[in-house]
């Protein structure tokens, strides 16, 4: 995402632009003109190189765009099939883009469709081995055959790499990192514990996250909540992952 920039160029002569005369001429111009314009705030809003989303894995759908215009939904898929036709936005990988955003901040389209792509290319594919892991059932719960490994060592064993690794190798890490958990568990990662534990691996990291499963494992409390708790109450103390490797008193 770009820096914080909070505005966008609107010219004086905005209603003599060639699109917008023959726009006034259809029916329903003012609601059009209006949600052309609500398009345009709200990809300054977003603040993405003129992109419109609701989050990075949301794109707006007619249904979204209708309920944050508050607009009936026929107007605004008539408005947005003429914006298209007119070349005013296009629509890629469901991702709503204002073409010629460089008239309204200057960004380089092609290099924010790249990284946008590449971004939602990452995720799938760690989402995609996320699921394979899961479904696997590493740990399926027959404890006799799934025992309680060596926390520290596994747990050191990824420590090591935390600061030697590449985007690829990283990710690599993460999914080992679910392994151990899961092992740790001695059951499979549900839905919602993986988009839990995914969220902290990529808010503090991996070497942080381990030391937040090591005192699970410590105080036999051994769940994606409990570890939830203790971040929380770590980095709202401002906890750093130097203070942790010192073995600070956390409690």
């Amino acid at each position: 995402m770009a820096a914080d920039v909070k505005w966008i160029k609107f010219v004086s002569d905005f209603f003599d632009n060639r699109k917008i005369k023959q726009i006034r001429k259809m029916p329903d111009s003012d609601a059009v003109i209006v949600i052309w314009v609500q398009i345009l705030c709200l990809a300054g809003s977003t603040n993405d190189n003129g992109l419109v989303y609701f989050s990075k894995d949301i794109p707006y759908t007619d249904e979204m765009l209708a309920t944050e215009f508050d607009r009936g939904i026929e107007v605004v898929r008539y408005a947005l099939n003429i914006f298209v036709k007119f070349g005013m936005i296009e629509i890629i990988h469901d991702i709503l883009m204002v073409s010629n955003w460089e008239k309204y901040q200057n960004q380089s389209k092609l290099e924010v469709l790249r990284n946008h792509e590449a971004d939602r290319k990452r995720k799938q594919r760690k989402n995609q081995k996320l699921l394979a892991l899961n479904v696997s059932g590493t740990c399926p719960g027959q404890v006799p055959e799934c025992p309680h490994t060596e926390l520290d060592l596994d747990l050191e064993e990824e420590v090591d790499k935390e600061n030697t690794l590449s985007s690829t190798a990283r990710e690599k890490s993460e999914i080992e990192t679910f392994e151990v958990i899961q092992r740790e568990f001695m059951r499979p990662l549900s839905s919602n514990e993986i988009d839990k534990i995914t969220y902290w691996l990529e808010k503090v990291g991996n070497e942080y996250f381990i030391h937040a499963l090591r005192e699970s494992v410590m105080y036999q409390k051994i769940s994606v909540a409990y570890i939830d708790r203790v971040l929380l109450n770590w980095t709202g103390k401002g906890f750093t992952l130097d203070q942790l490797n010192e073995g600070i008193q956390t409690q």
